[in-house]
């Protein structure tokens, strides 16, 4: 089935900030009915494989796949925090961190310890993202649990059953 102009317009702003509600507008839904024409366009195969065509130029551009992004994942995942230090506990210079521990790494902050107007020391932190929700991500992917609820406290004296 053919895209009238206005739903070709909704599919090309969805992109812009996937938004579906803000694209039905920026195309010509009435405001009042946004969302609602946003569900109900989000819904159809016709719009969804629009969708795929638009981006997919994009995607191939920037390198963006499947493997990359669960690669991305897979680096949080187990990231190593030993990883980040040298061999006797000191934090490794940024440039001679490997490129898997680099990827997890969310922020570097270096706070300079001055004395008198002069430096004398410096305090260097590290964060890296989630580890938890990327394994969470990795372990949906998988199939590895279902989304119901685990009591953390019976974890220590139970056996866990993932499905």
């Amino acid at each position: 089935m053919e895209l009238n102009d206005r739903q070709k317009r909704f599919c090309e702003e969805y992109l812009i900030d996937f938004n579906g509600t803000q694209a039905a507008i920026r195309a010509g839904y009435s405001v009042k009915t946004a969302n609602e024409q946003s569900s109900q366009l989000l819904t159809k195969l016709n719009i969804q494989n629009y969708i795929k065509t638009l981006s997919e130029p994009a995607e191939k551009q920037l390198g963006i796949t499947r493997e990359r992004t669960m690669q991305e994942i897979g680096r949080i995942a187990f990231s190593d925090l030993r990883k980040f230090f040298d061999e006797t506990g000191v934090l490794k210079q940024i440039i001679d961190i490997d490129d898997d521990s680099a990827a997890a790494l969310a922020s570097v902050e270096v706070d300079e310890i001055k004395v008198d107007g002069m430096a004398v020391g410096s305090t260097k932190k590290i964060k890296t993202y989630d580890k938890t929700k990327a394994l969470e991500m990795l372990a949906k992917h998988f199939k590895i649990y279902s989304d119901a609820p685990v009591n953390v406290f019976d974890l220590a004296n139970a056996t866990v059953i993932f499905k």
